[in-house]
């Protein structure tokens, strides 16, 4: 079995006047890009570390994208949003076919001219897949579970806080 995994998460503050740019995700915090399952562990690639350690134990093939996370912040900038989107996108395409996709997203991501951000990468990763892969994400205790999201993958919710089920 052939799975593509990918983080990227940040809570939004919409309230917050100070953008969230490219700097935040790539110079405050680690951010990795195929590799992040294989770093040491440091929140966002929990959950990647954890499986891609299991499908790998059990024999599948993984496929890994970013893993980039911030912290929380005022809305993502638009051009920052869709540059880390489509890169695991075009990661995505590279990589099929696929049998499962796995991401690790928040849940109450917000960039300029997107009010669900979990919800577009989804829809995105949904129209890419097809309707026959299984298509799951890990969502924060606190998330904003739209239809969007609903619709497109098998949402699995943090239940402890703090966090130590994430992984």
């Amino acid at each position: 079995m052939k799975l593509f995994i990918a983080s990227y998460l940040t809570e939004t503050n919409t309230w917050s006047p100070i953008p969230t740019g490219r700097n935040a995700f790539v110079v405050d915090k680690p951010f990795y890009h195929t590799d992040g399952s294989r770093a040491p562990a440091s929140g966002a690639n929990g959950p990647l570390i954890v499986w891609r350690r299991n499908a790998e134990r059990d024999g599948h093939e993984i496929v890994e994208s970013i893993c980039a996370s911030t912290e929380p912040s005022a809305a993502i900038v638009r051009r920052v949003y869709e540059e880390f989107r489509d890169m695991l996108l075009d990661d995505l395409r590279a990589a099929l076919p696929v049998d499962g996709v796995m991401l690790f997203l928040h849940g109450a991501m917000v960039a300029e001219g997107y009010d669900d951000c979990e919800g577009d990468v989804l829809s995105r990763v949904r129209a890419i897949v097809g309707p026959k892969v299984v298509v799951g994400v890990e969502l924060d205790l606190h998330c904003h579970l739209t239809p969007e999201i609903c619709d497109n993958a098998i949402p699995v919710i943090f239940k402890e806080y703090p966090h130590i089920d994430g992984a």
